[in-house]
């Protein structure tokens, strides 16, 4: 599993991705002899260039995605600006630092990379990370399974709803059906800092359900 995170200031981190990577060994933990979680940030391109050199079967992302138009990407190294941004501003607005794009996050640049990588699962955990200029150009790409979010999400509602898929995963479930529980798991108010319904989280699968195996690889069911 490769995990990818946005990268900020030394001093801040305000999308909570360290955090993250924490509750995601955490939950896979059963799996420890099993499954290799390495981690880098996204601005660093010859690392990430590096690290799918070697291959993965998921690949997880925290941060946010940026989308204008047609075109779409994650970011690599935050803009300082998104700390006075309101919503709307989130939803339409470009955050990616100019001075620091890595290249390999643009999203139809990073599908045929993941798939020649051999990834079987992209797990965006961002903002706006499920619409379909982002979605599209993973499964032409052949990505068996997606998983994205439409819209806005609190970094805690992020936070939890990856925690109880990759315990799910854990477990045996398929990812669909990680997906399902995950999502319910994040309509309690106490696991997001405003409502969530079923609908921001998303799973989309061009092939037959995922989960992973006791080989800590995955399989289709």
């Amino acid at each position: 599993m490769a995990f990818r995170r946005h990268a900020v200031e030394a001093t801040t981190d305000g999308w909570g991705v360290k955090q993250e990577f924490r509750s995601l060994k955490r939950s896979l933990a059963p799996l420890s002899d099993l499954v290799e979680i390495d981690s880098v940030w996204a601005d660093d391109a010859d690392g990430v260039q590096a690290q799918l050199a070697r291959g993965c079967d998921f690949f997880h992302y925290a941060g946010h995605v940026d989308i204008d138009g047609s075109q779409a990407s994650l970011v690599a190294l935050v803009n300082p600006a998104v700390a006075q941004a309101t919503d709307e501003q989130i939803l339409g607005g470009r955050f990616e630092d100019g001075c620091a794009a890595a290249g390999w996050n643009r999203v139809e640049r990073l599908a045929p990379l993941l798939k020649h990588a051999g990834v079987r699962c992209v797990m965006l955990n961002a903002c706006n990370s499920g619409y379909w200029p982002v979605a599209q150009h993973f499964l032409r790409a052949g990505i068996g399974c997606l998983v994205g979010v439409q819209g806005l999400v609190s970094n805690l509602a992020a936070l939890h709803f990856a925690e109880r898929l990759y315990r799910s995963l854990a477990l045996g479930l398929s990812v669909n059906e990680a997906v399902s529980w995950a999502r319910l798991h994040v309509m309690d108010g106490s696991r997001s800092w405003w409502p969530v319904r079923l609908g921001p989280f998303h799973g989309l699968t061009c092939r037959p359900s995922l989960r992973c195996s006791s080989a800590g690889r995955a399989q289709r069911r």
